[in-house]
């Protein structure tokens, strides 16, 4: 540090900071008691000063980016699913409402217009983003691109309507249209009429869990061919999995590993990284929750590996 040099014990974890001084060095009998100057941004340690900088709390403004591609026909609205960027402190489930506002480099590229929203984040890993095209021509929006920007906000949501409208029943894929020079159309009122896309007449009866399934196997697809698919995953929506905890195994054939003559393998626990705290346990629980796993009091043993995944989720991995 700076010109001191000393030997210590250190913790590797995945954390942001570079490194973290614990009181048992600032306070430690070796040392000379610690002195931290913020008027002159040093550290005073072991009688040798360190020279310090101070930094700001990170802004907690985060990008928004589309889900998927989307097509907006002229003069018409649609709610798109789009998706705010998370870190690593957003691990552990907390109540997170966000307001978005539209990125103007998007409404410059598109020609359309990006509504105000706030949203949950706990509801689910997309959030609805309402895009308007005034223009006379159909406009294509990309996956991936930055619809707009996300900011926490302190205030509960309000809930201003007792009843939402009714033509959102289905507003993912759904489209209006937008008539300009005309009287001001009222929540509820009959004559704004909602147009809905093949894709969302085709799968009203398609059940919820095999939604997305649907719309993943239908992209590209006519309206014979939805509906024929529609039809054959609500014939057997029953062999599809609802959730992670109703996965289910065979009870056909039972599988054996033959270790032979070796002796049994018996790693030592690992401590786990303080950005995984808690997850182990987490991961643990589920597991038994699902039958995949037992308490066992095999002499055979090894410490799970947890692995970060690109959704911000954690894999357990077990050698």
């Amino acid at each position: 540090m700076g010109k001191l040099k000393f030997q210590h014990e250190l913790i590797v974890a995945e954390i942001d900071d570079e490194c973290l001084l614990g009181l048992d060095i600032l306070c430690d009998s070796q040392f000379e008691p610690t002195v931290i100057n913020l008027g002159e941004n040093i550290i005073k340690l072991n009688g040798i000063e360190i020279p310090c900088s101070l930094e700001r709390q990170r802004s907690e403004i985060r990008q928004v980016t589309l889900m998927d591609d989307y097509v907006i026909p002229a003069k018409s609205e649609i709610i798109v699913k789009a998706m705010i960027d998370q870190s690593e402190k957003d691990m552990i489930p907390a109540q997170q409402t966000y307001i978005i506002e539209a990125n103007p480099d998007f409404k410059k590229k598109y020609g359309v217009s990006v509504a105000s929203t706030l949203v949950d984040s706990r509801q689910s890993v997309s959030v609805p983003v309402r895009i308007l095209n005034l223009s006379d021509v159909t406009t294509k929006v990309s996956l991936d691109d930055s619809v707009g920007h996300a900011e926490k906000c302190g205030l509960d949501q309000i809930r201003l309507l007792r009843v939402q409208e009714n033509g959102e029943d289905h507003n993912f894929f759904n489209i209006r249209s937008v008539q300009l020079g005309g009287k001001e159309q009222n929540v509820g009122d009959d004559s704004l009429q909602w147009q809905k896309s093949e894709s969302a007449e085709c799968s009203i009866k398609v059940p919820p869990h095999l939604k997305d399934l649907y719309d993943r196997a239908t992209e590209g697809k006519n309206r014979k061919m939805k509906a024929a698919l529609a039809k054959l995953l609500e014939k057997h929506a029953d062999v599809f999995s609802e959730n992670e905890l109703d996965l289910g195994r065979t009870n056909v054939v039972e599988h054996s590993i033959n270790t032979g003559n070796s002796r049994p393998l018996r790693q030592p626990p690992r401590k786990v990284p303080l950005a995984f705290e808690g997850e182990e346990k987490k991961a643990i629980d589920t597991m038994m929750k699902q039958g995949i796993i037992q308490k066992s009091t095999s002499p055979w043993a090894s410490p799970i590996v947890l692995v970060k995944k690109k959704n911000g989720k954690v894999r357990p991995c077990i050698d």
